[in-house]
């Protein structure tokens, strides 16, 4: 008799690099993925690496900068996630993520983000991590309060790209250990 059970999946988060370009290129030409994001689609390895280029440069060594780094399943690229430094003073970070569509329904998005909350938690001046989903995007903000994120309100037509304008939902999470 054979152990049928195979070992789950690895989930990780790595620094990302820019020889990752062919890697993204599938997820980045997907205009479902980018739909609700800041990102744009890409179609060709060169644009996108022009795009990395200057995306890994943004914010680097700020100390509430965390990545982009690459989510990792097993050894394949699913995503991209990372906190973007907003308020220094304030310890603010905003939370943002993108994942191939291959991926989405199996819960590895929430994975992802509670690997990267945990990581910078540890940061003493990290105090709020605020992230933004559009209304429309049901998916994207159940993980937000499945991971403890409180939902602040609510901007009508805060989302604007193309000829897409959506609601926008605003949510914040107070980081572990501040104020003990």
């Amino acid at each position: 008799m054979t152990n049928s059970s195979a070992p789950s999946p690895k989930l990780t988060l790595s620094p990302t690099h820019r020889d990752e370009c062919e890697a993204l290129l599938g997820m980045f030409s997907q205009d479902e993925v980018v739909k609700y994001t800041n990102f744009r689609n890409f179609s060709d390895s060169a644009a996108l690496g022009q795009f990395l280029d200057r995306f890994l440069k943004i914010g680097l060594g700020q100390p509430l900068q965390y990545g982009p780094y690459s989510i990792y399943l097993d050894n394949q690229i699913i995503g991209l996630c990372g906190l973007q430094q907003h308020n220094l003073d304030e310890g603010v970070a905003e939370l943002w993520y993108i994942l191939n569509r291959d991926y989405w329904r199996k819960g590895l998005a929430r994975q992802a983000i509670d690997l990267l909350i945990n990581k910078a938690s540890k940061n003493k001046q990290l105090k709020t991590i605020f992230a933004e989903a559009v209304d429309i995007n049901i998916a994207s903000w159940k993980i937000l309060e499945k991971l403890g994120f409180s939902l602040n309100g609510i901007t009508k037509s805060g989302f604007k790209k193309g000829d897409i304008t959506e609601d926008l939902r605003l949510y914040s999470y107070a980081c572990p250990g501040i104020g003990a």
